[in-house]
């Protein structure tokens, strides 16, 4: 598994760009500056058509997200209705939105972006907290990678993996459903507080 030249060993692991590895993220729909109209938004003009909708048509919308997103993305229902929550206060009309239509307005402010579609490089590990399930001798670390994805945008995507003096370096499974984390900023007025960014759903469980 891995190569000595006396000065340092070198490790056949190759990261290579998986273009097929997604996360949903907010889409604006608003137009351009140049043509917006204060007096008919368009994020309010589509958030009224879905209001329009009768229930049946809102639970077959929701059937076809669900059954385009699944494979690829956990708890579709709770990532659309936290980007709904988002843009709340920019749609009036919505306010008293049922919880079919907020999932259906949140699905059309959101996208799936490939954020690997290009290049992924840049590595970086550190020591985990967590040592459970370390190898004899060894250690688990996190990984932290740069993805390029689609319109040559950086993202920061996150691996895990194992080291031991017998076996070298390990790296975890990726899953094929990538987690798009919540950014917690610290309450307004807090002085030096902490943005936390929680990746819920994404750490791997090993035996006790």
């Amino acid at each position: 598994m891995m190569s000595d030249n006396g000065l340092f060993r070198h490790s056949e692991i190759h990261l290579r760009p998986d273009p097929s590895r997604t996360v949903i993220r907010p889409f604006d729909l608003d137009y351009p500056q140049a043509f917006r109209n204060d007096a008919h938004p368009r994020m309010q003009q589509i958030a009224e058509r879905v209001l329009s909708l009768d229930d049946a048509r809102l639970l077959k919308e929701h059937e076809a997200i669900i059954a385009s997103l699944a494979d690829r993305h956990r708890d579709i229902d709770k990532i659309l209705l936290r980007r709904f929550d988002e843009i709340r206060e920019r749609l009036p009309a919505a306010q008293g939105a049922s919880r079919e239509a907020a999932l259906a307005i949140g699905a059309y402010f959101s996208e799936e972006y490939s954020y690997e579609a290009a290049a992924l490089f840049n590595p970086s590990m550190v020591l985990r907290a967590d040592q459970t399930g370390a190898p004899p001798g060894g250690v688990r670390f996190l990984l932290s990678l740069r993805g390029i994805g689609e319109g040559h945008i950086s993202s920061v995507t996150f691996r895990t993996g194992t080291w031991s003096p017998s076996g070298g370096f390990a790296l975890d499974e990726a899953s094929n459903q990538a987690i798009s984390p919540r950014i917690d900023a610290p309450a307004e007025g807090v002085e030096n507080g902490m943005t936390r960014v929680v990746c819920e759903g994404s750490e791997p469980t090993f035996p006790k």
